[in-house]
């Protein structure tokens, strides 16, 4: 295991698939709900498919115990702009301050490598997007977005901004 990050009690290491198994198990219910409104994706497929895609990818312990994986995905090979995601267990809440504060850092690692971050994020997902804006995105308006036109808002940030 890879330690790359300590705050306490608080660790970043690579994934491997016994963390990937117990944030599946437990997966807030906010993010089951946006996995399946945008893409009809299962707790198991949005969080593989995630960190197989992931050109980085942490996975966030709290006292060893997996509370979530975020991470940054190629949008293309054909820009430099990376897909920003996060994916919480219900066990996120015990550090959401903590790791929130640590978030521009980690934002501004990932904007090293890219040149754009983006994303979508459930507008229903009201934490998620706090924390956005916090972390320096740009949230738009909410649109229909997915399979099924659920309302999503846009978010973006730029290098140097």
């Amino acid at each position: 295991m890879e330690k790359r990050y300590r705050k306490g009690e608080i660790r970043l290491v690579t994934p491997e698939q016994k963390y990937l198994d117990e944030i599946i198990e437990n997966l807030r219910e906010e993010d089951r709900r946006e996995a399946w409104n945008a893409w009809r994706l299962s707790p198991t497929e949005v969080i593989e498919m995630s960190a197989k895609s992931a050109g980085e990818a942490w996975v966030i312990l709290h006292n060893e115990k997996p509370v979530g994986i975020f991470g940054v995905s190629p949008k293309s090979f054909l820009t430099d702009t990376g897909i920003i995601w996060f994916l919480g267990t219900t066990e996120i809440e015990k550090i959401w301050l903590t790791f929130g504060k640590e978030t521009s850092a980690i934002v501004q690692r990932f904007l090293k490598k890219y040149q754009r971050l983006e994303n979508w994020a459930a507008f229903e997902n009201k934490k998620t997007l706090r924390w956005l804006k916090k972390s320096g995105f740009q949230i738009e308006d909410p649109k229909p977005y997915g399979v099924y036109d659920e309302k999503f808002c846009y978010f973006w940030q730029t290098r140097g901004k």
